[in-house]
C-alpha cells in the first residue's frame, strides 16, 4: 500500500533528524542533563495535584507569552513554588515554563500550528508535557546507543532541541497509529487541512491523563475499598518533596497489599519489589538512581531471582527503539546503570499488571470491578442505573436508563497490547480483528433481548452497547471504550439525532 510507503518514509524522516541531532552529544552527561529537564517537567505537572493552592487560577490561565513579556508574573509564582516545596523545585519550575514557551514559538517556527495550539497558557503546558510522558522516554531510551559525539548537554542551549526530539516522537507514534487504521481500514484515507493531514478514522489508546489502560488500577482499587491507601502507609514522606524514595517504597507497600488477595507478592512482583527496595539505596536527592552492574548483580543476586530480571530491568540496545510503551527503567550510560524513581514506579505499576494478568480470580474480579466503575460513570452523566442483573435466567452487565430509553451494556475487559503496535503491527491488527468480531457477535446475541427488556421496564427503545476497558479500532459506533465513556451521554445523543 502506497500509504503505508508514506508513513513508513515520514518515520524514518523524523528518526532519522532525532538521531542526527542526538549523534553529536557525549552519553553520560545527556542522560543526567535531560533527566534533570524531565525532573522539572513531571514536578510541574504534580504541583497541582500536590497542593492546589501553589499555582492560582489565573496564573495557569496567563498566556506563556505574557509571562516571557512580563517574567514578574514567574518570580512570584516562583516564591511560592518555594514556599511549599524546596529551593530547587522552584528553580526548575522557572526554567520549565521558560522551555515551554520557547518550544512553543519553535513549533510556530516551525510550521507545527496543531501542536502550538496546545501549548498557549500554563494550564496548556502542563497538560501538553503530561502527554508527552511516554515520548521522554523513549528520547531517553534511545541516548546510550546513539549519543557518539563529544559535545556535553547544556541545558541552557540543549533543552530545546531535545523537546523537539520529542515532538519527532510523538509525530512517529501517530504516523504508527495511522499505518495501523490504514491496515485495519480499507476505507482508510487522509484529510488535508488548515495544519496538516488527518486520517478519516482515530485511535486513542489512553485515558484522560495519557496513562495506558489496565484492567483494574489502583485508583479502582481504592473506589472499591476507599481509605484502603491511608492503611497500608509505612513511612512519612516530606512534605516539601513532590518525589521521593519513601514514596516508592510506601507505593510498593501499598501494590503488595492493594492485590493481596491474588497473591501478587508470591509472584515475581515480589522479588521484583525486593529488588527495587535495595535499589532504592542508591537513590540520589530522592529522584536520580545510579548503581554499577555489580550491585545490580548483588541486588538480585541476594533475592534469589534469575538473570532474566535484569534483561527486565535495563533497556537493551537491541530492543524495538520505536516502542513508546517500553518499561525497563534502567538506561546503560557507559557502565553505569541510570533510572528514575518515577521510571521505577511506572515499571512497577505495569509489572504487577503482567503478573496479575495471569491469575484467572484476577481476570474474574476485575470484570466485576470494571462493570462498577462504568455504572459509576454513567451515574454522573444523569443515568438511572438498574441494580437488576438476570431476567428470565439470562444475564446483563450493566443496565441504564435514560430519557425513555433502555441502555443494555455488556463490559468487556479484554487486554489489548500497545506495544505490537510499534513492534508488531501485524499480530495488533489480527488480534485487533478478533476482538471486533467477538464484540460483533455480543451486540448481535443482546438484539434477541429487546422484548424481555421492554416488557420488564416499560420501555420500547432499546439500545445495545459494548463498553471495552482497552480501545480497539472500529467503524462500530455500538462498541465504546472506556477512555470515550466520558462523552456517552453526548454519543448516544447523536446516535439517536
Amino acid at each position: 500500500m502506497k500509504i503505508l510507503s508514506l508513513f513508513e518514509q515520514q518515520i524514518g524522516a523524523y528518526r532519522g533528524s532525532t538521531i542526527e541531532m542526538l549523534s553529536n552529544f557525549e552519553p553520560t552527561t545527556a542522560i543526567y542533563g535531560w533527566l534533570e529537564i524531565v525532573r522539572g517537567i513531571e514536578e510541574i505537572i504534580n504541583i497541582p495535584g500536590a497542593d492546589r493552592s501553589v499555582l492560582t487560577a489565573e496564573f495557569l490561565a496567563t498566556p506563556l507569552k505574557s509571562i516571557v513579556e512580563n517574567l514578574v508574573l514567574l518570580y512570584r509564582a516562583q516564591v511560592k513554588v518555594e514556599s511549599r516545596f524546596e529551593r530547587a523545585t522552584g528553580q526548575r519550575f522557572i526554567r520549565t515554563i521558560l522551555y515551554a514557551a520557547s518550544l512553543q514559538k519553535q513549533l510556530l517556527e516551525n510550521g507545527n500550528a496543531h501542536a502550538a495550539r496546545t501549548l498557549i497558557t500554563v494550564h496548556d503546558s502542563i497538560s501538553f508535557f503530561q502527554s508527552r510522558r511516554r515520548h521522554m522516554v523513549t528520547v531517553l531510551q534511545l541516548l546510550p546507543s546513539v549519543c557518539r559525539g563529544k559535545k556535553r548537554f547544556s541545558a541552557n542551549d540543549d533543552a530545546i532541541a531535545f523537546l523537539q526530539a520529542v515532538e519527532n516522537e510523538v509525530a512517529i507514534t501517530g504516523f504508527r497509529h495511522k499505518a495501523m487504521l490504514a491496515t485495519v481500514f480499507s476505507d482508510y484515507k487522509l484529510i488535508k487541512e488548515e495544519d496538516g493531514l488527518r486520517g478519516n478514522y482515530e485511535y486513542q489508546p489512553l485515558d484522560d491523563l495519557f496513562l495506558e489502560p489496565e484492567r483494574t488500577s489502583l485508583t479502582d482499587l481504592k473506589n472499591t475499598d476507599p481509605g484502603s491507601e491511608e492503611a497500608f502507609t509505612k513511612e512519612a514522606l516530606d512534605r516539601r518533596k513532590i518525589f521521593s524514595a519513601a514514596e516508592v517504597r510506601n507505593n510498593i507497600l501499598y501494590i503488595k497489599n492493594a492485590y493481596k488477595e491474588f497473591d501478587l507478592s508470591e509472584t515475581n512482583f515480589g522479588i521484583v519489589a525486593n529488588i527495587f527496595e535495595k535499589l532504592l539505596e542508591h537513590c540520589n536527592d530522592d529522584f536520580i538512581v545510579t548503581i554499577s552492574p555489580e550491585q545490580m548483580r548483588a541486588a538480585t543476586a541476594e533475592f534469589k531471582s534469575p538473570e532474566e530480571f535484569q534483561k527486565l530491568l535495563i533497556h537493551s540496545r537491541a530492543e524495538c527503539t520505536d516502542n513508546v510503551d517500553d518499561f525497563p527503567p534502567f538506561v546503560d550510560a557507559n557502565g553505569a546503570y541510570i533510572t528514575t524513581i518515577n521510571l521505577m514506579q511506572r515499571f512497577l505499576y505495569n509489572y504487577k499488571n503482567t503478573c496479575l494478568n495471569k491469575n484467572k480470580r484476577y481476570q474474574v474480579r476485575s470484570g466485576f470491578i470494571f462493570e462498577n466503575k462504568v455504572k459509576r460513570e454513567l451515574a454522573k452523566q444523569g443515568f438511572t442505573i438498574s441494580d437488576i442483573k438476570r431476567i428470565h435466567h439470562k444475564e446483563f452487565d450493566v443496565i441504564a436508563l435514560k430519557d425513555g430509553i433502555i441502555y443494555n451494556l455488556q463490559c468487556k475487559n479484554n487486554l489489548v497490547d500497545l506495544t505490537r503496535i510499534d513492534c508488531n503491527l501485524k499480530l495488533f491488527v489480527r488480534y485487533n480483528s478478533q476482538l471486533v468480531r467477538y464484540y460483533q457477535r455480543a451486540l448481535a446475541k443482546e438484539e434477541g433481548r429487546v422484548e424481555l427488556l421492554g416488557e420488564k421496564f416499560g420501555f420500547t427503545k432499546v439500545r445495545h452497547f459494548v463498553i471495552s476497558g482497552f480501545s480497539v479500532a472500529t467503524s462500530n459506533q455500538n462498541i465504546v471504550s472506556f477512555a470515550q465513556l466520558g462523552k456517552f451521554s453526548t454519543l448516544v445523543q447523536n446516535l439517536e439525532d
